[in-house]
């Protein structure tokens, strides 16, 4: 033999696997254990140096001083025998089975004998369970065992959605020191001021007996001047609770002198400041839902306040323009419209927390141009046009039993009216009847069911936005009588019932959307968008480009601006406008749910093998920790090395009818197919309309050749690129033929 051979190590991991079931195989067989464990009646044969080697508790036990160490059955309390049963597989086989039935017994047990290893998995388990409904039993059970990572992520969801939360019954029995946790966080997710003050009087009132002595303390977290003035008149100070107790009067009454001082009054509050909440990766955003281009349409887009940016968002599940827009509970209310072809008296609400639409009880008339209020939780639906008349009918949506209920008339017909609620009355000025504009305003008073004129008030013009702000009523743009399109804008005070005119808009406005954010008005009409401040008077033009509409609809709502659906657009975006701190939050957000991101179908790249690619990058960043998901990674990559005959993912985008003919014209249009939705998208038009074009692609750009126009025969060629969502004729391209075929993948080359 040679002597020279080299000092070499092998590592041999199937010896440790055969060690680990021999081991395994010797106590199922009871050889050479030499110690059992008694749990509630049932024995369990092991050998003490696995238990030891495994468990820093069992190490203590049997290597120390303690009688357990030479005894041969040692008995163990206050722990489940079936997940002792899989504790002790997991110490001879390394595999442990968590499921949402056990996890809670196995999180006991191994925080009693110290297996960090378990009691971290079942952590994560627990994490992946959290829902509205169960993250305040899961904040329990992870304060039982002091798994502090997991009690600070359910603290975080909870505060996220609460909302949602203090729906659940176990809100009503969560202890008070739990309680105050929540309430006092800046980083709170709620759509308002208001959800806080009502979850404390429900808590309060669920065992009156115990807990009226907390509501002065639990009054101190809620920031009551951020309440509205007209929540606290109608609301707040009629409570009985706060009534009876001097303290919460105190604090009710600084906040109104809060308000007082912000409307110019004497400075006399303690309250230099209110500090708004700031949910973590939720912001107040400004969501801008259809309108009308040449028709109805179903886009969607979104305004970050704190990034000063506009950013696509998911379309509409159908075209609407001219309905009516509240927000309740951060969920908004799209009301009645018209979809291009007949007015509508259908409800849709979106939930921008879960970016989710959904039918519910439609109203018991056709409305377009219908005026709508929020009042004491109510949504308000005033007027409006079916299409042959305007209409006097009221009626106000019941969100608890999910239906739509008749109240008072109106004094006359009208659409396309001014509505905003004020000091717990809703107010109904302008709009037209028909035949004139209404230059009237009326005033509905919901305890009384009854509407009247308000005197000395005239604002003859259609389409006027309203809305309320510090307590009074801003009327803002509109049209005229000729159809022209008004700068005006008059501030109505309910106090003294007097208008009066601030300063004009720097543009006209035919169609405005007034809403109202942290003391400022924000009017939203066509391409345009301005902000006023009524403590300068002043206007200034939001920065941005937003899609040309009129007729839409708008709400603010607090909302992530990002979602796997959308980040990458805005990325383009961000990058494109060189704001390099929303392209830092959207690189850090592609990265935390990047997975997520792979999923979806409107993923925009020019290959799939670029998705690979990404994939790939990804799990090398962080190769330790990621390469776990690499096959379910490359599942979602659609990648074409991964296709076979049996293969049933399909493209992003897939059959794309591009022009044709309805009988009459030749077509610009163009839209795609989204398979998962089971409903068809539209892209930008054609430069020029066309038929019987011939259509095909590669290497992820779309080619239109040929044609007719209904005139002629067409001879260039159009390429559209889905990246930039544009059409560009390609130069020196001339195919002058019709009627070749249509359908080609955008993502398979030809």
């Amino acid at each position: 033999m040679d002597g020279n051979l080299s000092n070499e190590m092998y590592e041999l991991p199937e010896q440790r696997v055969k060690v680990f079931h021999t081991l395994d195989s010797m106590r199922r067989h009871q050889l050479l254990c030499d110690v059992t464990l008694v749990c509630e009646g049932r024995e369990f044969p092991v050998h003490k140096a696995i238990l030891s080697a495994s468990s820093q508790y069992f190490y203590s036990m049997f290597l120390g001083e303690l009688v357990e160490s030479k005894a041969d059955r040692v008995e163990l309390h206050e722990i489940d025998p079936r997940a002792l049963e899989q504790i002790i597989e997991f110490m001879y086989t390394c595999e442990v089975t968590i499921v949402r039935d056990n996890v809670e017994p196995l999180l006991a047990a191994s925080n009693l004998l110290q297996l960090d290893l378990v009691r971290d998995r079942c952590c994560q388990v627990l994490a992946s369970l959290l829902s509205p409904t169960t993250c305040l039993q899961i904040w329990h059970i992870a304060d039982l065992y002091a798994c502090e990572s997991l009690c600070a992520r359910v603290e975080a969801y909870s505060q996220q959605y609460f909302v949602e939360v203090i729906k659940t019954s176990e809100f009503l029995t969560l202890e008070k020191e739990k309680v105050i946790k929540l309430i006092c966080s800046d980083n709170l997710t709620v759509p308002s001021e208001e959800k806080v003050f009502e979850a404390v009087i429900t808590w309060v009132k669920h065992e009156m007996e115990q807990r009226e002595s907390y509501l002065a303390e639990l009054m101190s977290y809620v920031r009551l001047p951020l309440l509205s003035v007209d929540f606290l008149v109608t609301q707040v100070k009629e409570e009985p609770l706060i009534n009876c107790n001097l303290d919460c009067s105190k604090l009710v009454m600084e906040a109104m002198t809060y308000h007082m001082m912000k409307e110019g009054q004497p400075k006399n509050s303690p309250l230099a400041e209110v500090k708004p909440r700031t949910p973590a990766g939720i912001e107040q955003v400004m969501i801008v839902f259809g309108g009308e281009d040449e028709t109805a349409i179903q886009t969607m887009e979104c305004y970050s306040f704190r990034e000063k940016i506009w950013c696509p968002s998911q379309e509409m599940p159908i075209f609407l323009s001219k309905a009516g827009c509240a927000v309740l509970d951060n969920v908004v209310y799209l009301i009645g419209g018209f979809n291009g072809s007949r007015h509508l008296r259908t409800v849709i609400t979106y939930d921008p927390s879960r970016e989710k639409y959904a039918y519910i009880s439609s109203m018991h008339y056709v409305r377009s141009e219908v005026g709508v209020g929020v009042l004491a939780g109510r949504i308000y639906a005033v007027g409006g046009s079916d299409g042959t008349s305007c209409l006097r009918t009221v009626e106000y949506y019941d969100v608890r039993n999910d239906r739509w209920k008749m109240v008072a008339p109106m004094l006359s017909g009208k659409a396309a009216a001014g509505v905003g609620c004020v000091n717990g009355l809703l107010y109904a000025v302008g709009g037209y009847d028909r035949e004139s504009l209404v230059s009237t305003m009326e005033c509905y008073n919901p305890q009384m069911d009854t509407w009247t004129v308000v005197p000395g008030v005239k604002c003859p013009r259609k389409y006027v936005g309203a809305a309320e702000l510090n307590g009074l009523l801003y009327l803002a743009g509109g049209r005229y009588s000729d159809d022209s399109a008004s700068l005006k804008v008059h501030c109505f005070d309910p106090q003294s019932n007097k208008l009066r005119q601030v300063k004009d808009m720097p543009c006209t406005f035919p169609s405005p959307i007034v809403l109202t954010k942290g003391g400022m008005l924000y009017v939203d009409g066509r391409i345009k968008y301005l902000c006023y401040s009524p403590e300068n008077d002043m206007w200034t033009e939001l920065k941005g480009k937003a899609i040309y509409r009129h007729h839409s609809m708008a709400a603010i709502v607090l909302a992530s601006l990002l979602s796997p659906t959308t980040c990458l657009q805005i990325w383009l975006i961000a990058d494109s406008y060189a704001c390099e701190s929303l392209c830092a939050r959207v690189e850090a957000y592609t990265q935390q749910y990047f997975v997520e991101v792979m999923k979806t179908d409107n993923l925009t790249v020019s290959s799939e093998e670029k998705v690979f690619e990404a994939a790939i990058t990804w799990v090398k960043h962080e190769m330790e920790h990621r390469e776990s998901y690499l096959a379910e990674l490359i599942r979602f990559s659609r990648y074409s090395g991964q296709r076979g005959a049996t293969n049933q993912l399909q493209p992003r985008l897939l059959e794309t009818p591009v022009g044709g003919s309805d009988g009459t014209s030749c077509l610009r249009t163009v839209e795609y197919y989204d398979v998962r939705n089971d409903r068809w998208k539209m892209v930008a038009p054609m430069l020029s309309g066309k038929a019987a074009a011939g259509v095909g692609c590669v290497n992820g750009l779309l080619d239109a050749v040929g044609g007719y126009d209904r005139e002629s025969l067409v001879s260039t060629m159009g390429c559209y690129n889905p990246q930039m969502d544009s059409w560009t004729v390609v130069p020196g391209v001339k195919c002058r033929f019709e009627g070749a075929p249509l359908t080609y993948n955008i993502h398979e080359s030809e």
